[in-house]
């Protein structure tokens, strides 16, 4: 698929993972196979798309962008769900992996999901309706400011993200 794009159109310079399925199952009633069809296709396959787009971004020299679609359901359980929430947290942690390997050659990593609010007893708390928030993954200037700056220093792009990088990201 890839060598098929790249013949067609040039070179690779953005990436935007964004295929995922969940199967709504309780917990005790996930069946291993269908447990393995989500991670599957939502961690193996944002994998293997984000290893083969950096291979071609290296490769032809370009600084490109790559884009993984994540979830709350990385950070927040529903236990009717858990092969979707265990693969968006693998998602979450593959693209700061990703993010400290392709640094580097230039390549931007990030990831987006939709944020919802966890209100202060944990709870979900939805954003009115047609509210689009989205979030990056990265590093908090708090955390780095409260460390010495040693966060910082951590920071693939040497830089934390800010607001206008969710546009700019998807450049």
């Amino acid at each position: 698929m890839f060598q098929a794009i790249e013949t067609k159109h040039g070179p690779i310079s953005v990436l935007v993972n964004s295929a995922e399925i969940a199967i709504p199952e309780p917990f005790l009633d996930t069946t291993e196979e269908n447990f393995r069809k989500v991670i599957d296709i939502n961690v193996v396959g944002v994998f293997l798309a984000t290893q083969h787009a950096a291979r071609s971004m290296i490769a032809n020299n370009i600084a490109g962008s790559i884009v993984n679609m994540s979830s709350i359901n990385a950070v927040v359980a529903i236990p009717t769900i858990p092969a979707y929430c265990a693969s968006k947290g693998a998602v979450m942690h593959l693209t700061k992996a990703a993010s400290l390997a392709l640094a580097p050659h230039g390549i931007r990593v990030n990831a987006l999901g939709r944020l919802d609010r966890l209100r202060d007893d944990g709870r979900h708390q939805r954003k009115p309706r047609g509210y689009a928030d989205r979030h990056v993954a990265h590093a908090s200037e708090e955390t780095g400011r409260a460390q010495g700056g040693r966060r910082r220093r951590r920071v693939p792009c040497e830089r934390h993200g800010q607001l206008h990088n969710r546009r700019d990201d998807l450049r």
